[in-house]
């Protein structure tokens, strides 16, 4: 057995775990290691579809992504209405759900709505649908990019409005590669990368989705 076949293995064996634990009242404090077992159980559901996903798509290279951002859009795991892990919008296959979220459409700015999501009749489907969202369309130059690179251009050309998010998804990604013991789930990220972040999220979500394209076709991506 691989060294990520056994990760996926004990990942898929602590959901059991976690699965079989005793509800804790809510007024009670949690402890770090009942987080950590829910976290590894949300893990052990999205990792193993997303790593069957990317292979049979050849992107390996957004396997750590799609980890990544299941965790980063759902509160590892606590809010994914419809089965969505990825807060993608629209009508999916078992068709919305409309719930409240918050958009950064100007830079600090907090702005709340509500807003149709995707919903699925299954995990595996969430992913999938995702992994085909984010290589199509506008997103499609990131098929043949390093995974940091890939990650910042689908934050960049429009999947999140929020200015942090790329830094928020790579120190995500670390606590994937530490909870998973997997270490490929990592997302490593260049100077120069968040450099980029930081000077794109400067910008409003219409702006820095014209400024990442630009960079491309002038060849200064990926950075």
């Amino acid at each position: 057995m691989t060294p990520g076949a056994l990760g996926l293995a004990a990942l898929a064996a602590l959901a059991t775990l976690a699965r079989g634990r005793a509800a804790r009242p809510a007024a009670m404090p949690v402890p770090p290691t009942t987080v950590n077992a829910r976290r590894r159980a949300a893990l052990a559901v999205i990792v193993p579809a997303a790593d069957a996903a990317t292979r049979a798509a050849g992107l390996t290279q957004f396997l750590p992504i799609a980890a990544a951002q299941a965790m980063l859009e759902t509160g590892w795991g606590r809010a994914r209405p419809g089965r969505n892990w990825y807060g993608i919008k629209g009508r999916g296959p078992a068709g919305a759900v409309n719930v409240p979220t918050r958009e950064e459409f100007t830079p600090g700015k907090i702005t709340k709505i509500r807003a149709n999501f995707r919903a699925y009749a299954t995990d595996a489907d969430s992913v999938t649908d995702w992994l085909k969202f984010v290589s199509g369309g506008r997103y499609s130059p990131a098929r043949s990019m390093t995974t940091a690179s890939a990650a910042l251009w689908i934050w960049a050309t429009g999947y999140a409005t929020a200015s942090g998010y790329f830094p928020a998804l790579v120190s995500v990604s670390r606590r994937v590669a530490a909870l998973s013991g997997l270490s490929h789930l990592q997302i490593d990220a260049t100077p120069a990368q968040n450099d980029l972040a930081a000077t794109l999220g400067a910008l409003a979500p219409g702006a820095r989705r014209k400024a990442a394209a630009d960079l491309l076709a002038a060849g200064r991506w990926p950075p």
